[in-house]
């Protein structure tokens, strides 16, 4: 053995490489932080198990008699991914036999909470930069052109453009909202989405939960113009839809549901509503913002469908209800 004898049992990872860049000896320290056996390291060259930089041997041949290395490191794990670790080296002689002892500590933590602070400083910067920027000109467009409708000489053809204007200025502010969310929240798309209409199975009754009057009504014109044979029913209270689910009425086929109101907010309802679900309902959450924690919390409600943001749109409406077509 080339270790000494007290670092063998020793819980610090430690290995020794000889002057020729070979691992001639490691301890069990070392071989559980890394997953390998410690025979399937021996007699290997020192690059098996650098994974970055791999010109760390090169260093190590410049070194003095007395010098020492310190360094940060990338080391092959088995079966995984590498991990960083903080190596000290020092020179060692034992015997006819020359090279270096290297004590091995794991920072991989650390490097990994390094790495998010480095991604949350990008993120705040593109987060800066689009509320500094990119937002304002959208709202800008708006509130001018809102102040516009309030002029009485507006005739017909003004009208019709302030309103595609609007239109365009409101397209450009979601898109920016929806950017800002992605650089916040890093979103992830619903990889477990289900469709659940057959094509061309259209829903006789659809409801719409939302404390949000103004949406509510958007989302009824939208369906009534999409299809005036749907009926819909829409609650600014998720306890008074719930009632309403609760009385034994027809049953929508559809519900669209937002997960942030007051008092009694979405996740409450969907527990509720677990309780008495019927097998025919489907709940698509529909919100201003999604995280990819509220992706994975929905997953645990079977009947949570799908998981989008607003606004809803006719083409949106079109690919729920005729999914194919």
């Amino acid at each position: 053995m080339l270790i000494p004898a007290p670092f063998q049992n020793s819980a610090q990872p430690i290995v020794f490489v000889s002057a020729a860049g070979v691992i001639k000896d490691c301890n069990q320290a070392l071989s559980e932080l890394l997953g390998f056996h410690r025979l399937e390291l021996l007699n290997k060259s020192i690059t098996f198990l650098i994974h970055y930089p791999r010109e760390l041997f090169q260093e190590l041949l410049l070194l003095g008699e007395k010098s020492r290395l310190f360094q940060e490191v990338q080391l092959t794990c088995k079966g995984a991914d590498a991990k960083w670790v903080e190596i000290h080296v020092n020179r060692f002689v034992d015997g006819q036999e020359s090279g270096f002892l290297m004590f091995v500590y794991d920072v991989s933590h650390r490097m990994s909470i390094q790495n998010q602070l480095i991604e949350l400083q990008k993120r705040l910067s593109d987060f800066g930069y689009l509320t500094s920027h990119a937002l304002r000109l959208p709202v800008a467009n708006i509130m001018g052109l809102s102040a516009l409708l309030d002029d009485e000489q507006v005739d017909a053809k003004e009208l019709k453009e302030l309103t595609a204007n609007l239109k365009l200025s409101s397209s450009q502010l979601n898109e920016v909202v929806h950017q800002l969310n992605n650089v916040i929240y890093s979103l992830k798309s619903f990889s477990e989405r289900k469709m659940f209409y057959s094509p061309g199975k259209r829903p006789n009754l659809v409801m719409l939960v939302d404390d949000d009057p103004i949406n509510n009504f958007v989302n009824k014109r939208l369906f009534n113009k999409f299809d005036p044979n749907i009926q819909v029913e829409d609650y600014l209270s998720a306890q008074e839809a719930l009632v309403r689910l609760q009385s034994g009425m027809h049953t929508p086929e559809i519900l669209f549901l937002d997960l942030t109101m007051p008092m009694f907010d979405g996740w409450r309802f969907l527990d509720e509503l677990s309780k008495l679900v019927d097998s025919e309902i489907r709940v698509i959450l529909l919100c201003t913002t999604i995280t990819n924690s509220d992706y994975l919390r929905c997953k645990d409600y079977p009947f949570v469908v799908d998981c989008i943001e607003k606004p809803l749109t006719i083409e949106r409406v079109d690919e729920l209800i005729y999914p194919g077509k």
